[in-house]
C-alpha cells in the first residue's frame, strides 16, 4: 500500500490556468493533488494528527480540506482554552508546512443570550472575523440557530 501511494504521489507535474492563460509545467513536490479522487482521503491522512495536539476540551471536526474547532464557552477560562487550541493548531500548521488561510477562518457564537460572549480569537497574529451566520456544506447556521433560506442551484459539474 505504501509503495502504491508513493508511486501515485511521486513525479507529479502541475501547472496553473487562469482566464485561459497557462503556466509552464513544474514539479509537484508537496501537497495533495486537488481534484483527484484520492485527494480528500490523502489530505485527511495528512492532517489527522492535528487532533492529537488539540486539548480534549476542544472538539475538532475534519472534512476534506475543512477544519473546525469548537467548544462550549461558559467562562473566561473556556475562552482561554479555545484560544490555546487555536495556538496549538497554528503551531502544528507551521511544523507541517500547511498554512491555514486566516482570512477564511471565522468565529460563530451560537447562543440564546442577548449579549453572548464576544471574546476575540486569533490564529497567529490575525484576529478571526466574527460572523452572525455561516454556510457550511450548503447548510446555513446562525448565532441563534434560526432558519435561513439556503436555496442554491446545482450545476452539472457539482453533482
Amino acid at each position: 500500500m505504501y509503495n502504491w501511494f508513493t508511486d501515485y504521489l511521486r513525479g507529479r507535474t502541475q501547472r496553473i490556468v487562469v482566464d485561459g492563460a497557462t503556466s509552464e509545467w513544474s514539479q509537484g513536490t508537496s501537497g495533495v493533488p486537488q481534484g483527484s479522487i484520492l485527494g480528500p482521503m490523502l489530505f485527511l491522512l495528512f492532517i489527522n494528527d492535528l487532533t492529537d495536539i488539540i486539548p480534549p476540551s476542544t472538539s475538532t471536526g475534519l472534512y476534506a480540506d475543512d477544519t473546525k474547532l469548537y467548544k462550549a464557552i461558559r467562562s473566561r477560562q473556556d475562552s482561554d482554552l479555545l484560544q490555546e487550541s487555536l495556538s496549538h493548531a497554528e503551531d502544528w500548521s507551521k511544523q507541517s508546512n500547511i498554512d491555514f488561510d486566516a482570512s477564511r477562518c471565522k468565529v460563530l457564537t451560537i447562543s440564546r443570550r442577548k449579549s453572548p460572549n464576544e471574546t476575540r480569537y486569533h490564529l497567529g497574529s490575525t484576529e478571526l472575523v466574527r460572523v452572525i451566520s455561516e454556510v457550511d456544506l450548503a447548510i446555513a447556521v446562525t448565532r441563534k440557530l434560526e432558519s435561513i433560506n439556503t436555496s442554491f442551484k446545482l450545476y452539472p459539474r457539482q453533482i
